[in-house]
């Protein structure tokens, strides 16, 4: 049960390899557009390699075909594939988490700013001169229009068909697990 597992992980360390790579080397404009083709584009690897490690390699208990009937085996073998994949799918998910915190985070970005400071301390007013809220609420609309969430028409914004479906998920989400507006 284990090929699915390990094969998961490598596909994952193949995305981050890459991921760095690519993003340090060509400026991204749609950034999260470039991390999910990165995602997609390593699924024929977990499928090549899964075909192409023997079926008994790391299995923590083989199966033995003469006991074991036949049907175990192949729903063995599809969990075991769907294992991986879906591991390799929580450990993108959870690197999109971390990956959000270093690119978008308000917080972040003014202990960076606190940081780089001659004294390594600010006034507010010098936060608030160097970090521009309007600037982030631009940048964020921008981002869901570039990604086909919303729409701009003549000075007003409206969600498309994609931004009303997430906005319908996560309205449930937040009201099902009593977050409150947030934002």
């Amino acid at each position: 049960m284990l090929k699915g597992f390990v094969i998961g992980f490598i596909c994952f360390n193949a995305f981050f390899i890459l991921h760095i790579f690519i993003f340090h080397n060509w400026k991204m404009k749609f950034r999260f557009r470039a991390l999910v083709r990165i995602f997609y584009s390593l699924l024929p690897l977990y499928m090549l390699l899964y075909i192409s490690i023997p079926g008994d390699a790391l299995l923590l208990l083989p199966a033995d075909p003469a006991i074991t009937p036949g049907v175990v085996i192949g729903l063995s073998k599809i969990f075991n594939f769907s294992l991986g994949i879906f591991i390799y799918l929580l450990l993108f998910f959870g690197y999109c988490q971390f990956y959000f915190i270093i690119d978008r985070s308000i917080s972040v970005r003014i202990m960076i700013r606190l940081e780089k400071s001659k004294d390594k301390r600010l006034t507010l007013e010098q936060i608030k001169k160097a970090y521009k809220p309007d600037y982030i609420f631009l940048r964020r609309l921008r981002h869901m229009r570039d990604n086909k969430y919303i729409i701009e028409e003549s000075g007003f914004y409206r969600n498309l068909h994609k931004g009303r479906i997430t906005a319908r998920l996560f309205r449930f989400l937040k009201g099902y697990l009593n977050l409150g507006v947030g934002g």
